[in-house]
C-alpha cells in the first residue's frame, strides 16, 4: 500500500508541516496548501510563497482549487499567495528534500521491519508535525546553498 506525504517547511522558524495520504492528486495538494494557509492566517502571516517542484499535481488545476477554496472559506482577500516553480531534477534548490534526507536518517532508518505503513505513518507524525528538526541557523545555510546554485545555474556562460 502506498503513501504520499505533503512536506511544507517554513524558512522563517523551521518548523516542518507533514501530511500523508493514499493519493496525491491536485485536489490533495490544494488541500493541504489550504491548510497551511489556516495555519498562517491564525499566525498573522497574510503574504504567502510556496516553493513547489515540478509534479503535475502542482500546475494548474491545483492553483484553480486552491483558488476556489480560498473563495469558499472566505480568506481570498485575507491573503497574498505566491507560487515559485523549482526548476526540474533539481532536489538540491528543494528545502523540502534536505528535510526528508533528515527525516529518513532521524527517525525511520532503524524502523522494525514489522510495523505497517499506517504505524510507521502515524508514530512519524507526531515526531515531525509542527517541530523545528533544523536550527533556524541550519536553515539559513540551507536557502543559501539554494540560492547560491540557483545564481549559479543561471549564470551566463563565459566563452573565450
Amino acid at each position: 500500500e502506498r503513501h504520499n506525504g505533503f512536506l511544507a517547511i517554513d524558512n522563517q522558524n523551521v518548523e516542518a508541516y507533514l501530511q500523508t495520504t493514499q493519493k496525491a492528486k491536485a485536489e490533495h495538494v490544494a488541500a493541504y496548501l489550504m491548510s497551511l494557509v489556516f495555519v498562517y492566517l491564525s499566525k498573522g502571516k497574510t503574504n504567502l510563497t510556496f516553493f513547489l517542484d515540478n509534479a503535475r499535481t502542482h500546475k494548474k488545476k491545483m492553483k484553480g482549487l486552491l483558488n476556489e477554496y480560498l473563495e469558499m472559506f472566505g480568506v481570498k482577500e485575507k491573503v497574498k499567495i505566491e507560487f515559485e516553480h523549482i526548476p526540474p531534477y533539481s532536489p538540491a534548490m528543494n528545502a523540502a528534500e534536505y528535510f526528508i534526507q533528515l527525516i529518513r536518517k532521524k527517525f525511520l532508518k532503524n524502523i522494525p521491519p514489522n510495523l505497517s505503513i499506517e504505524q510507521v505513518v502515524d508514530g512519524l507524525i507526531p515526531k515531525v508535525q509542527g517541530q523545528a528538526l533544523l536550527t533556524p541557523e541550519q536553515m539559513s545555510n540551507i536557502i543559501r546553498r539554494i540560492k547560491r546554485i540557483h545564481t549559479l545555474r543561471n549564470a551566463t556562460p563565459i566563452v573565450e
